[in-house]
């Protein structure tokens, strides 16, 4: 997907779905969004780069939020604030993937609840490597390696960072 005037990949409303090897760039928003009751999605070797707003999405719409979401393997880059953003959504897997370069936050949990973020390479973010609001809780940050972001970890909500290159 390629300069879509919103974003270049939307799921909504779908469950038991497996997106792979993705390129999502220069969209106005965002390069995949997951949203609205959409739940075990699996997205594998897929970039997202030079986006308006974050590479990947995982959020809530019409009050019902994504769940059960993992990305793999993926690239999320250059993007204008977040390389991956999880907002209203839960029970979420990031692992394997390279964020880098985002002006924001390489991932950004907001009210986020149960979040791996295992053995990725995160690194040169402008404010956080990884970062987690005050209403996101029982994330797990294991094997990462953070280096040259603004922050490399922060924030005000709970987590358990074990086994870390920070």
């Amino acid at each position: 997907s390629e300069g879509a005037a919103g974003t270049g990949i939307k799921i909504k409303h779908t469950s038991h779905r497996t997106l792979s090897n993705v390129i999502a760039h220069d969209n106005v928003e965002y390069g995949v969004r997951v949203d609205a009751d959409s739940n075990n999605i699996t997205i594998n070797s897929s970039s997202a780069y030079s986006n308006g707003i974050s590479g990947f999405m995982l959020t809530t719409d019409d009050g019902s939020s994504a769940h059960d979401v993992t990305l793999n393997g993926c690239a999320a880059y250059e993007n204008t604030f977040y390389g991956v953003e999880v907002n209203d959504a839960n029970n979420a897997v990031i692992s394997g993937c390279t964020i880098r370069g985002n002006s924001v936050d390489g991932i950004h949990l907001d009210n986020a609840d149960r979040v791996a973020i295992t053995g990725n390479m995160i690194y040169n973010n402008t404010t956080y490597g990884v970062s987690i609001d005050s209403s996101s809780s029982d994330s797990l940050l294991v094997g990462n390696v953070n280096t040259g972001n603004g922050t490399d970890v922060g924030g005000t909500g709970s987590f358990s960072v074990k086994d870390n290159n920070l």
